[in-house]
């Protein structure tokens, strides 16, 4: 409750909006990710850079507040990154869901999901190389500090890989379609904050979505290099100022809701 306030700040949480948003597409010289990726020398498997075009930070074990650069704020950090990619055998669709890459800061993994790094260029790009299967269209969406999606208000967990013929052949087709669907998939939602409970605030770093989207080509399995896409990551919550001049207007706000 707030009483008798002139001025405050609020954020509203939104739903899982995946736009597109400044998107590019670029060929780039092969390269392999620092650490230790067991997907490196896999044949079947395509290298993609995502580079994020905001100024972000990332947020890794061990860091402090300190370490961070100075002008870069708490509400810019990426603490988790989930990509969830979407493949079909034809570029209009459907697309189903393939694999899931994942980044958390303290280094865990995540069952049924790749892990990979994140690593700064300059001071505006942080990148993610990821290496998703070829033989399909492809289409990625990312989701920046919220693991956790919701379906009709329960969390949803039932990913199951596509399965396709023949990766690389003129005949490859999809024989069994992943779960969920891409249309299913646009409907879940980030988890609500609940006006009940206290402590149930929304807090830093803010969650954040993007995607690529029209898809990839990625049906030529002997296709080797490495390809960049760049993007930007939209917040999905909007902050809004409210100044009351109690003298003007003649209100006196009592509560937030």
């Amino acid at each position: 409750m707030i009483k008798n306030r002139k001025q405050f700040s609020a954020w509203v949480i939104g739903l899982l909006a995946l736009s597109l948003a400044g998107c590019s597409e670029a060929e780039v010289p092969s390269a392999t990710t620092p650490g230790d990726d067991p997907l490196v020398n896999d044949p079947t498997r395509r290298e993609i850079i995502l580079g994020f075009q905001n100024k972000l930070n990332i947020k890794m074990a061990g860091t402090t507040r300190a370490d961070a650069p100075i002008a870069t704020i708490e509400e810019n950090e990426i603490t988790s990154l989930d990509i969830y990619v979407f493949s079909s055998d034809k570029e209009e669709g459907p697309y189903t869901y393939q694999e899931r890459f994942c980044y958390r800061s303290d280094g865990s993994t995540i069952p049924n999901a790749t892990k990979i790094i994140l690593t700064v260029e300059g001071d505006n790009v942080a990148l993610a190389t990821l290496r998703p299967k070829k033989g399909l269209f492809t289409k990625f969406y990312c989701i920046a500090n919220q693991p956790k999606l919701l379906k009709a208000g329960a969390e949803y967990t039932n990913f199951v890989a596509l399965e396709q013929s023949s990766p690389g052949a003129d005949y490859n087709i999809v024989t069994k379609a992943g779960i969920p669907t891409e249309t299913d998939f646009l409907t879940f939602t980030t988890p609500l904050l609940d006006p009940t409970e206290d402590t149930d605030i929304l807090l830093t770093p803010l969650p954040m979505v993007g995607s690529y989207s029209p898809a990839l080509d990625l049906r030529d399995i002997s296709m080797g290099s490495r390809t960049r896409i760049n993007m930007t990551l939209s917040r999905i919550v909007s902050r809004f100022d409210i100044i009351n001049d109690e003298k003007l207007s003649h209100l006196t706000i009592t509560g937030v809701s």
